[in-house]
Parts: structure tokens; sequence; C-alpha cells
């Protein structure tokens, strides 16, 4: 009995040495801030700009991104151009971009009229020695490329070049930029259309003559559910200049 009391004391005593330790210790741990995340629908048109989305948030502590356009209620959308403006949301201009009509770099065209593309987007030019007698090389049949409906750059190019024609049904389908760009530079007498931040070496961009001056700049909007402050404030802004630094370095 008195062997076990012993024992007992000790372990008492051990137990009143190690609390305050613990005690001390629980204390000195710090409470773990929430993390902001924003569910982000970005178009295929501004692929360009993911890496200044993770560089935003990156720069913005307590942030964080989750990319998602099958979304239907975003907490941020970001687009090109106008025409998928929402009466119920606000939006904010955070960049421009220009629409460049494309052909192949071996293809040595510079200007086209404003009615040469419409004719060629709708099937009734069909061959570039037809079009342009004059070039040095004989590029054959033209292969248009064009963007699904649903991409903001073919909302564009419908209501700012061609209008209401329609395609031709024999054009080449393309899922975003990035493939169009592909598929022009490895294709000698294709054509299509990319925004400007889009061009490399691989393509040529065309000028394009029209009666009328053809205003091609279009804003690239951030929209969002509420007024932005504080952290989405902060992130948006530093979106806006990484972007506009992309602009002026090329």
């Amino acid at each position: 009995m008195f062997k076990y009391s012993k024992r007992f004391g000790l372990l008492l005593i051990l137990l009143i040495g190690i609390l305050p330790s613990c005690m001390g210790q629980e204390s000195k741990i710090q409470t773990i801030q929430p993390i902001t995340i924003w569910r982000i629908s970005l178009s295929p048109t501004l692929k360009w700009m993911e890496p200044y989305l993770n560089v935003c948030a990156i720069q913005t502590p307590g942030t964080g991104i989750l990319r998602d356009n099958a979304l239907s209620e975003p907490d941020i959308r970001l687009f090109w151009g106008e025409n998928e403006l929402s009466s119920e949301k606000i939006s904010y201009n955070i960049g421009w971009d220009d629409l460049k009509i494309v052909v192949n770099q071996r293809n040595t065209v510079e200007q086209l009229s404003q009615s040469q593309i419409r004719s060629i987007f709708e099937g009734k030019l069909n061959s570039w020695g037809d079009l342009l007698p004059d070039l040095q090389l004989d590029l054959g049949a033209i292969k248009v490329i064009y963007y699904t409906p649903a991409l903001d750059i073919q909302a564009i190019f419908k209501q700012k070049i061609i209008g209401l024609s329609n395609i031709n049904s024999f054009a080449i389908l393309a899922s975003d930029p990035e493939v169009m760009r592909m598929e022009i530079a490895r294709n000698q007498s294709a054509i299509g259309y990319l925004p400007a931040r889009w061009l490399n070496d691989s393509v040529h961009s065309v000028d394009i003559q029209s009666n009328n001056p053809l205003d091609l700049r279009f804003p690239i909007l951030a929209e969002t559910f509420k007024n932005p402050s504080g952290l989405l404030q902060q992130w948006l802004f530093c979106l806006q200049t990484e972007i506009n630094k992309k602009s002026s370095t090329q």
C-alpha cells in the first residue's frame, strides 16, 4: 500500500510540473487567419493572363484563387470586349487589346479591305491567287479559321468585321487563340484573327482598309457582384498593373 502511494505521489508531482509548461506553450499558439478564396472564370481569349493571376494572389496576402470556367456564378469573371456585360453586375476595365487579322508568316499580303475579308470568311473568295495575283508565293486555296460563337472574340469579330454574314461552312474551328495561332503558323494558306497580345513571329498581321475608320481596340474587363474593396481592390489593381506592364513591353 505504501509502495503504491509513493508512486502516485511522484506521478502527481511530475504532472504538476508539466502542466504550467504546457499551458505556456498553448498561450504562444497563434490564431490562423482564414484565407479568402476567389472563384474565377477566365475567358480562353485571356489565357495569357494566367501567370498574372497567381502573381497577384501571392502579392495579396491572405488570398487565393480557384480557376473554374464551368462556374455559372463566379466571384470574378474576366473577359474581352463589352458584348457580354451584365446589367446586374459591376465591371471594371483593367486593360486593353486590339483585334488583328492574321495570316501565315510566309504570306506576304500587307493589307486587305474589309469587303475582301468579309468575302473570304463567307466563302465567296476561295483562292489567294484570284484575290491577290501579285503575291510572290502560290498559296493555293484559302483556309478560313474561326472560333465557336460562345467565345468573346468571335462576337467582336462578327460585330466589327463581317456583320451578319455567315461564315463558310468549310471553315476550320479553333477552340481558343492559342489553337488559332498554331493552325495559322503551320498552314501557309490560312487566315484567322487574334488579339494583339497573342501575336508572335510565327504569324503575320494584316492591315484592314475600310471606308470608315475601324476601332478594333477593346477593353479587358473584370466583372464582380459588388464594388471591390480591401483585398479584392488590391488584387485587381495588381492585375491591372501587371498586364499593362506586359503591354508596354510588347
